[in-house]
Parts: C-alpha cells; sequence; structure tokens
C-alpha cells in the first residue's frame, strides 16, 4: 500500500499536482492509520450511499408529477452551458471547475444541464459502469434552492436509470450536509460506509520518498 500510494503521489506531481486525496474507510481503524502514517492531514468526509432499483416505491409517478410544470428540464450539456456551469458548480463545491472541463467526462459518463426556463441552474454527471451508475457533482445554483428542483431532478434521474435497467445507483454526500442527506434518504438511498478524506500534499511526499 505504501509503494502504491508513493508511485500514485510521482505520478501527480509529474502532471503538475501539488497535492492528493486519499480516501479511506472511516470504520476500518488500519486505514486511518495508514493515512495519517503517509502525513495526511482530514480534509472532509464523505457518506456514501445506494439505492438498489428493487428496493424504490412508483418513481415513475412521482417523476412524472415533479415535472408537470414543464419549466424544468434536464438535457446533455452543451459548449454553450460551460461558462454558468461552471460558476454554479465552483459556487457549490468551494473550488474552481474550469470551463475547459465542463462536458470532459469519461467513456460511458454522462454530464448533464440542469434548467429552469432556458436558464442553467445547476448540473450533475452520471457515471456508468458495470456494477452501477453513480451520482456525481449534482449541485443547484445557491438562487434556486429551496423549490424542490433538486428532488424533481434527482427523482427523474433515478426514474430514467431504473427504466434504463439499471439496478444500483450511487452518490456521495458530505457528512454535514444534512439538507441533501435527506434529500437522498427520502428518496431511497440508504447510507452503506462514511468515507474519510486526507490531503497529502505531494512535494513533502516526494522529499520523504527520496
Amino acid at each position: 500500500g505504501t509503494a502504491l500510494l508513493a508511485a500514485g503521489c510521482r505520478e501527480l506531481s509529474a502532471r503538475g499536482k501539488s497535492s492528493a486525496l486519499l480516501v479511506v474507510a472511516r470504520d476500518t481503524p488500519g486505514s486511518t492509520a495508514f493515512a495519517l502514517a503517509s502525513e495526511g492531514r482530514h480534509h472532509h468526509a464523505e457518506h456514501a450511499m445506494v439505492l438498489q432499483a428493487d428496493g424504490v416505491g412508483d418513481v415513475a409517478a412521482a417523476s412524472e408529477a415533479s415535472h408537470r410544470d414543464g419549466r424544468l428540464d434536464l438535457r446533455a450539456t452543451s459548449r454553450h452551458d460551460a461558462a454558468e456551469l461552471s460558476r454554479v458548480l465552483s459556487e457549490a463545491f468551494g473550488h474552481p471547475h474550469p470551463v475547459d472541463d465542463i462536458g470532459r467526462t469519461g467513456s460511458g459518463d454522462r454530464q448533464l444541464a440542469i434548467t429552469w426556463d432556458g436558464q442553467v441552474v445547476g448540473g450533475l454527471r452520471l457515471s456508468v459502469g458495470q456494477a452501477a451508475t453513480g451520482i456525481y457533482g449534482f449541485a443547484i445554483d445557491a438562487a434556486y434552492r429551496g423549490q424542490g428542483i433538486g428532488r424533481s431532478v434527482l427523482t427523474r434521474v433515478v426514474h430514467d436509470l431504473i427504466a434504463e435497467g439499471v439496478s444500483v445507483i450511487t452518490l456521495e454526500v458530505e457528512v454535514d450536509n444534512d439538507a441533501a442527506l435527506g434529500l437522498y434518504t427520502s428518496v431511497g438511498f440508504r447510507r452503506v460506509a462514511t468515507e474519510d478524506y486526507y490531503r497529502i500534499d505531494l512535494q513533502q511526499s516526494a522529499t520523504d520518498d527520496n
């Protein structure tokens, strides 16, 4: 594990990165000890959550009801959305999301824009894997929160994924984000683990490795 982490840090440093985040399971004491021994500093913690398709109710009816207004839309991100979506994600997560990175996804991934009356008010990314599909970077513009947009979008995404044959949907939420945690559990997600993120300074790591 130590050798693998050192190799990863060297690779990231070569790519011009100054730090890395090491993710460990909180309920595994050995993982926490490893992170601390690797000079990691606790950065934040997230709950890993899972929704099983056969464990939710009639999301089809809920999805239809939540989109009768017609003002809310969820579509593939275009280059015209990049600047506004960059702003929304940067403000929501507290770190830069460069315009050039918007829409850049891995094979099978989908970047979606959330619009209200044609205005971009949020976004999310779907990462499609063999065992599960993950929801990442789910954010709503602060000016549009509290109107049920997040719930409507999440309900629609869950419904559409299940309709496509996805049986397991995953996401992560910061442990102190009570509003988001309440939303996810109300839709059918359950917490399966808590993960701690430790920041590692790559320059220090490279010095220690030498």
